[in-house]
């Protein structure tokens, strides 16, 4: 299919959110076009996972996303995995995530 790419390397990482209601962003790794990130709510989780485009969102009630629960996951398509900011409603909280890169 044209416009689909895959690659035969990835990388993985792991971010924990320290201090619930402060946000955490996942570190700098380019995304290739067509790729996403996929992150995941670790299943030893107990509370929510918030994501967010920027701190300032993530840790604000309204404009973040509220949905990941333990095991649950997220993919998102977008130029750098930075841009991607986590934070959780339980201090301690972690995600994984992985991406494609050639």
């Amino acid at each position: 299919m044209e416009g689909l790419h895959s690659f035969d390397t990835f990388i993985t990482g792991q971010v924990i959110i320290v201090a619930a209601g402060t946000a955490q962003q996942l570190p700098g790794h380019a995304v290739p076009d067509d790729v996403e990130v996929t992150v995941l709510a670790q299943p030893s989780n107990t509370g929510l996972i918030y994501v967010a485009p920027s701190k300032a969102i993530c840790e604000n009630a309204s404009g973040r996303f509220n949905g990941l629960t333990a095991g649950l996951a997220l993919a998102l398509k977008v130029t750098n995995a930075s841009s991607i900011w986590v934070n959780a409603s339980v201090s301690g909280e972690a995600i994984s995530y992985i991406v494609e890169v050639p």
